[in-house]
């Protein structure tokens, strides 16, 4: 509200409520002089602006005061008039309250802002009071405002106030509207975990390396944030060049201002890139990989396919998966799924694609396509492969979701590598679980799998060399994507700090254990780390922290986390700047999966539809805090 408008003496529009506290007004506003322009959104600016606002709010609490004050002089008479305002108050918040936690389903569950005013009225046929007021779409709109920058504002003093370091996640790409955006992730640490959150969306004008950056710096900046370099230890993104360019990249660009950064390729799209230059390499992989291609063109593009697969299946008294596609944010996830339809309905799709050689219906593609699948899936050499590397894709998937988890650390995803590597090797000489079961399942005496006359099968076939070519060929793949990381200087030290696990049991080993590792971090990073309060000597001096923190490590090794040393008072005092070090490590830039999944959340709420959607009404969709649990 705005008080009395209308000036009679001029015949001019004021704000009252601004007249009546010209020290909080803006004096040089046109409705705190008068303004004879009777426009609406005249009206709406100034109830906007920050300076009326502060006039409101100073006017209620006068009022609130006034009533106080009259309640405790005469408690008889004007007691229940503040108890009634109180209550109508309360009865107000919780309407509020309820419309807001709405507008939050709404934009969380990416859902239409015209949805908004029907959910309301659902509410009110299941018997909630949701009151006469802010039920339209565009007051949804003003909620998820409000709902994002009380959440910004929390994350922006964090940032400021909490946080000693963090690196930042970018990905890109090209929305709806054919708008180039740029996502845009902080990593850091909370309560001694690393977690990734969301920070901006950005427009971006022109999407070459000084555009970019361009975007990610007025990002900071409009959100507060200008020294945004000073906190900052770590970039990571995908490959692109743009990216991770040696000469003109953002990372070479901001590294020119904050030389200790560290660069990171995420680790997921190295595992993808490094699978799939395996497979292209070996040829029965490649068969597999072209077969699935084919029977996911088949079955996408054409309904009448489709039909009578589950026709046949219907026949067969089998339940029938549609063939899902290769592609995806999380290829090798997907390869594996797709594999897996084809084992469980190897019987209907083989009886499909014989039905439609048999039958020569189609088009000479579909002949060709046919011939090759009934052919190849009733190749024994062709099936032991394939069950072979179902085994070797179930150990890759395990890896590939392992490298998308927010919560990775370096020591972590570097036992990830050692671990997968192990599988695969073990492959080699002792059969998988899926290969296990299709030698058991395949009656060697009739030649037939499920019922399924098999071609050129000899039982007594030793595969061993085909199994060791591929694993080779994979391990050495990983080798290739990993040993760059594996080999670099800060994150070897890095690492090897935080693999508590591994470090010696015996006193002579433990007295030298990590020094040069810790000292070579400590002086890559002595500037950020002292900018942050650090005292560096405290941590190297003869009796300091970092011989004290070996003495604790070697004395709880079975059960030490590295979140004590955040969490317990006494630690935290104990080791005061041991933990900035840690807090700094901690926070090393490993996946961008997050921004995958970012714009996969992107694409679903700005569709054709909604192609004219800006980017702050993104906002809640992308944040994983549940703001429901604020209520």
């Amino acid at each position: 509200m705005m008080g009395r408008l209308m000036s009679q003496k001029s015949k001019t529009m004021i704000c009252q409520t601004c007249n009546n506290y010209p020290d909080l007004a803006d004096r040089n506003c046109s409705m705190f002089i008068g303004t004879s322009a009777f426009r609406k959104d005249t009206l709406i600016a100034h109830w906007k602006s920050n300076s009326h606002r502060k006039c409101e709010e100073k006017k209620k609490s006068d009022e609130m005061k006034t009533i106080e004050a009259s309640g405790s002089c005469s408690s008889s008479q004007s007691g229940p008039l503040l108890s009634c305002v109180r209550k109508m108050e309360k009865e107000n918040e919780d309407k509020i309250k309820k419309l807001i936690t709405t507008a939050y389903f709404i934009c969380n569950h990416e859902k239409p802002f015209t949805d908004f005013p029907r959910l309301v009225e659902l509410q009110e046929v299941n018997g909630l009071d949701m009151g006469n007021f802010y039920r339209s779409d565009n007051a949804c709109r003003r909620f998820i405002q409000y709902i994002y920058e009380d959440l910004f504002k929390g994350v922006k003093m964090q940032i400021e106030n909490d946080l000693h370091f963090y690196s930042i996640l970018i990905d890109g790409a090209t929305d709806s509207s054919v708008t180039e955006n740029e996502l845009i992730y902080l990593r850091f640490v909370e309560n001694g975990r690393p977690v990734n959150h969301y920070f901006s969306i950005e427009d971006v004008e022109k999407a070459d390396a000084q555009g970019i950056l361009k975007e990610i710096e007025g990002a900071f900046t409009r959100n507060g944030i200008p020294n945004w370099k000073d906190k900052l230890i770590g970039f990571g993104s995908d490959g692109a060049s743009v990216n991770l360019g040696c000469r003109g990249g953002i990372a070479t660009l901001i590294k020119r201002d904050v030389p200790h950064l560290v660069i990171t390729h995420c680790i997921a799209h190295r595992l993808e890139l490094a699978a799939n230059s395996a497979i292209k390499n070996h040829k029965h992989m490649k068969e597999i990989q072209d077969l699935l291609q084919y029977l996911y063109k088949h079955y996408q593009y054409s309904p009448k396919a489709l039909r009578e697969l589950r026709q046949i299946g219907e026949a067969l008294e089998e339940k029938v998966l549609k063939p899902t596609k290769l592609a995806g944010t999380r290829w090798l996830p997907h390869i594996h799924r797709a594999l897996e339809v084809l084992v469980r309905e190897f019987r209907v799709l083989l009886a499909h694609f014989e039905h439609i050689r048999e039958s020569r219906s189609g088009s000479a593609e579909v002949q060709g396509r046919a011939t090759f699948i009934s052919k190849k899936l009733k190749e024994y050499k062709f099936l032991y492969i394939v069950f072979f590397f179902l085994d070797i894709l179930k150990v890759l998937s395990v890896l590939s979701l392992k490298f998308q988890q927010d919560y990775l650390t370096l020591s972590a995803m570097f036992d990830a590598i050692s671990t997968a590597n192990l599988s695969l090797i073990e492959l080699k000489t002792v059969n998988g679980k899926e290969l296990t079961n299709f030698l058991a399942t395949v009656d060697s005496q009739n030649s037939t799998y499920k019922d399924i006359q098999l071609s050129n099968m000899n039982i007594d076939e030793d595969f061993t060399r085909q199994k060791q070519v591929i694993v080779d060929l994979i391990v050495a793949a990983l080798d290739n994507r990993f040993e760059p990381m594996e080999k670099d200087p800060v994150l070897k030290a890095a690492s090897l700090i935080l693999s508590f696990s591994e470090w010696p049991q015996d006193r002579n080993d433990l007295a030298t254990y990590g020094n040069e590792e810790m000292a070579y971090l400590l002086e890559n990073f002595h500037e950020i780390l002292e900018r942050n309060g650090c005292n560096l000597d405290a941590i190297m001096d003869q009796n300091g922290e970092w011989k004290d923190f070996k003495a604790y490590i070697g004395r709880h090794k079975a059960t030490v986390a590295v979140e004590n040393f955040f969490i317990y008072p006494d630690l935290k005092r104990r080791f005061i700047n041991m933990i900035l070090v840690l807090e700094l490590l901690l926070s090393f830039p490993l996946s961008s999966a997050v921004c995958e999944r970012g714009f996969s959340a992107m694409k679903r709420v700005k569709t054709d539809w909604r192609s004219s959607l800006k980017p702050e009404m993104l906002i809640i969709s992308l944040y994983s805090k549940e703001f429901v649990n604020c209520f």
